[in-house]
C-alpha cells in the first residue's frame, strides 16, 4: 500500500497532523519483503508516542478526534485496495460515550466558580486517560493495517512449472541466457522446444533449435536427427548466440562450409562460394586439398587455399610426386564434363586445340594423336608446347606434313600449296601419304599410274623428266609426266601427241 493511503488513513484515525503522521511512520515502521515473504519490523520497543506527547496531543488536537470512527469510515470508502484492509471501519471507540457529558459537566462547573475547580480538573484526567486509550487503540489497528497492505512481490527466477524465468516480475522473451545457458522464450514468456526462427538480421533469417527434453539451445556442431529436421537429417553450426550458421566458417583451423539457405554442412560436396571459386568438402566437412576423385570425376585444389583449379595445370610432384604432368580441368559450364572435371582427348582452349591422353589426363606433345572432328576421323599432331599444328609442317627430319587450318586434321593425297597462303616456298602440287601423312619424294605409284616428286621440294613433275640414278638407280630413263588436269602428273605409255608432235 502506497505511504500516501497509510498517512491518510492514520491523520483520520488518530486525529495527528500530516507532519506528525510522517514522524511516526519515518521513525517506527519499517516493512521488510524477501521473495515470497514479508515481515514487520519495529526499529525500537518504544511505543508509536510517549505519554507526554500523547497529553500534549489530546490538549491541541482535543476538538479535532472523529466520533464513531465518521472519519476513518469514509477513507476507507475510497480505498480500492485489498478485503483484509476494511477492518479499519470498526475501530475501537473506547469511553468516547462519557467524552461530551464529561465536556459539557467541565464547562458548568467552570461557569459556577472556583469551587468547582478540583471537580474540573478529575473531569479534564479522565478526558485525557480516555484520549490515550483511544489512541493506543488506534495506534494498534495502524499498525496492524501497514502490516497487511504490502507492495506486490516482484518475482525473480523460474516458474513452478519450468518454462518460464521471471526478471523484476517480467517473463524474459527472445533468446535469453539464464545460469549460463541459453533459451529460447516465446511471446508468452514459455520455452519453445526445436527449431524456430526467431527474425532476421542483415537479411539473414535466424534459426534457432532447443533441446526437446530440456530446452537449452544447441551451440556448436550439431546433428539434427528428423525429429528435429522432417525434411531429412542434418548436420549445422550453431554460434555462440545459438544462431544457425550459413556459409563458409573456420573451426580448430579448419574449414567448413554451411549451405547458404538450409544451413547443412557440406560433404563429399564441391561448393561454388562465388562465380570463379570453389572449394571442395570431404567426408567429414572439412576443406581439401590437392587432387581428388569426386563421382568419378579427378579434382584439383589448390594446396594452399583450396580453390578449385581449371584450365591447364602444371602437376608438379608436390601434386603428383611419381608422374608429374601437364593436364586440363574443364572451365566451361556447360557440356557432359563437369566445370573443374579433368578432360581426356581433344580440348580447345582458346583458339588452340590440345589433347590430353585417355587414362591419365597427361597433355600430349611432338605426337600425333588419332581424334573425329565433325564427325570426321583423321589424326592431329601436337607440338612441343602441346598445342595441334595447322598449316604445312616439319615433324622429323625430312618429314613434312599438312594439317587443316580449320578442323586441324591432318591432310592426305594430292593437295595443292599456295606459296602465299600455305607459307610455303613455291606454288606446287604434292602428295601426302595417305598412312603416313608424309609428303612423298621420288618416283611413287598412286592407285594404277606412277607419280613422280622432286626431292627436296615434294614438287609434283609433269612433262619430260629425265630419271637419273636419284631416281631409278639401276635404270636411268626419260619419261613423261601428264600436265593435263584430269590425269595430271601421271606417267604416260605408247603414242602419246605432246605439243602437236
Amino acid at each position: 500500500m502506497k505511504k500516501s493511503i497509510v498517512a491518510a488513513a492514520v491523520i483520520a484515525a488518530t486525529g495527528f497532523s500530516t507532519a506528525e503522521a510522517a514522524e511516526v511512520f519515518a521513525e517506527d515502521a519499517v516493512i521488510a519483503v524477501s521473495g515470497d515473504e514479508q515481515t514487520t519490523q519495529e526499529t525500537s520497543s518504544t511505543p508509536f508516542i510517549n505519554d507526554n506527547e500523547k497529553a500534549q496531543t489530546a490538549e491541541q488536537d482535543l476538538s479535532a478526534l472523529p466520533s464513531e470512527g465518521s472519519q476513518v469510515q469514509d477513507v476507507v470508502s475510497t480505498n480500492s485496495g485489498p478485503a483484509e484492509d476494511q477492518t479499519i471501519t470498526d475501530l475501537p471507540s473506547g469511553n468516547n460515550k462519557n467524552e461530551t457529558n464529561l465536556k459539557d459537566e467541565n464547562e458548568e462547573n467552570k461557569s459556577e466558580g472556583s469551587d468547582q475547580t478540583d471537580e474540573v480538573k478529575e473531569n479534564e484526567n479522565v478526558l485525557l486517560k480516555n484520549e490515550e486509550s483511544n489512541l493506543d487503540d488506534k495506534t494498534s489497528i495502524i499498525t496492524e493495517l501497514v502490516v497487511t497492505e504490502t507492495p506486490k512481490v516482484q518475482l525473480n527466477g523460474w516458474s513452478s512449472d519450468k518454462l518460464s524465468y521471471f526478471e523484476n516480475g517480467q517473463a524474459l522473451i527472445g533468446v535469453k541466457t539464464v545460469d549460463g545457458k541459453l533459451y529460447n522464450f516465446g511471446l508468452d514468456g514459455k520455452i519453445i522446444y526445436g527449431q524456430n526462427k526467431v527474425g532476421e538480421e542483415a537479411g539473414r533469417e535466424l534459426w534457432v533449435c532447443a533441446d526437446k527434453q530440456t530446452g537449452v539451445l544447441f551451440t556448436g556442431l550439431t546433428h539434427l536427427k528428423k525429429e528435429y529436421n522432417p525434411q531429412g537429417e542434418k548436420t549445422v553450426y550453431y554460434d555462440k548466440n545459438g544462431y544457425m550458421h550459413f556459409g563458409q566458417l573456420t573451426l580448430d583451423n579448419k574449414n567448413y562450409f554451411f549451405d547458404q539457405k538450409t544451413g547443412a554442412m557440406a560433404v563429399n560436396k564441391i561448393v561454388a562460394v562465388t562465380d570463379d571459386k570453389s572449394y571442395y568438402y570431404g567426408k567429414d566437412g572439412t576443406m581439401q586439398y590437392g587432387q581428388h576423385q569426386v563421382n568419378n570425376d579427378w579434382y584439383c585444389f589448390d594446396n594452399q587455399t583450396g580453390v578449385m583449379k581449371t584450365g591447364i595445370v602444371n602437376l608438379d610432384k608436390s601434386y603428383q610426386p611419381d608422374d608429374p604432368k601437364v593436364v586440363y580441368y574443364n572451365t566451361s559450364k556447360s557440356g557432359k564434363t563437369p566445370y573443374g572435371a579433368m578432360v581426356y582427348g581433344m580440348a580447345n582452349v582458346g583458339k588452340d586445340l590440345y589433347y590430353f591422353k585417355d587414362g591419365s589426363g597427361k597433355m600430349l606433345t611432338n605426337g600425333i594423336a588419332e581424334v573425329t572432328v565433325d564427325g570426321t576421323k583423321g589424326k592431329i599432331y601436337l607440338g612441343s608446347d602441346g598445342k595441334a599444328i595447322t598449316g604445312e609442317k616439319e615433324t622429323g627430319p625430312n618429314q613434312w606434313r599438312y594439317f587443316d587450318k580449320t578442323t586441324h586434321l591432318m591432310v592426305t593425297g594430292f593437295k595443292d600449296l599456295d606459296k602465299i597462303k600455305d607459307k610455303t616456298d613455291q606454288n606446287k602440287t604434292v602428295y601426302y601419304d595417305t598412312k603416313t601423312g608424309i609428303m612423298a619424294y621420288g618416283q611413287r605409284q598412286i592407285g594404277n599410274d606412277w607419280y613422280c616428286f622432286e626431292r627436296g621440294s615434294g614438287k609434283m613433275i609433269t612433262g619430260f623428266f629425265y630419271l637419273d640414278k636419284n631416281y631409278q638407280p639401276d635404270d636411268p630413263k626419260l619419261v613423261y609426266y601428264s600436265p593435263k588436269q584430269e590425269n595430271r602428273g601421271a606417267m604416260l605409255y605408247g603414242l602419246q601427241e605432246i605439243n602437236g608432235k
